[in-house]
């Protein structure tokens, strides 16, 4: 996990190739769907590599933030969720969590980057920040060991895997997402 704020374009660039990927999934079964992802998955390229080449971060943060929230959409449509359970060896689905956990990590550390310079923030909000920043860390760490914990030998694991995802993983992305000015952790 890396809480990252400087301009990592070959990790972007990874994290939409993951995109690409999910959207291949989505095309075997609703091919006419994914066209509107593809557009948005365009635009946000677009508007990340204009934000590189300006050296702008705040515009950097935003774009990685849409490609972030695209692909837990698009993993999120039944059938992708599908196919990721039930058509991955442990192995496979272990290597998707891993890279959704790392995608959360980002998310927590740039929404914290994003909220520390709102000027929404009164000074006893913005003090709460590191706090609340910790604690997201500290249950996604939680959830990191939990799947460390699983056997992908076992009969179960990606079953497993796929509860931890969403019984843990996508209602932490969703709190984060929430978290801002009067919002706090919940």
């Amino acid at each position: 996990m890396s809480g990252t704020s400087e301009l990592d374009l070959a990790e972007f660039e990874d994290r939409s190739a993951t995109l690409t990927k999910l959207l291949l999934l989505l095309e075997r079964d609703q091919l006419a769907q994914t066209q509107p992802f593809h557009f948005r998955q365009k635009n946000i390229d677009i508007e990340a590599r204009d934000a590189y080449d300006a050296g702008d971060f705040p515009g950097w943060r935003r774009a990685n933030g849409k490609l972030d929230a695209l692909i837990r959409e698009v993993a999120g449509i039944p059938v992708v969720r599908d196919i990721l359970s039930v058509g991955s060896s442990p192995e496979e689905f272990l290597a998707w969590i891993s890279e959704e956990i790392d995608t959360t990590d980002q998310l927590i550390h740039r929404k914290y980057e994003d909220l520390r310079c709102s000027p929404r923030l009164v000074p006893e909000e913005r003090a709460r920040l590191p706090q609340q920043r910790d604690q997201f860390l500290s249950e996604l760490q939680m959830i990191v060991l939990a799947v460390e914990e699983i056997d992908l030998r076992h009969q179960i694991a990606r079953e497993l895997l796929h509860g931890i995802y969403v019984s843990h993983i996508q209602p932490l992305e969703a709190r984060i997402n929430l978290w801002g000015p009067d919002v706090g952790l919940h």
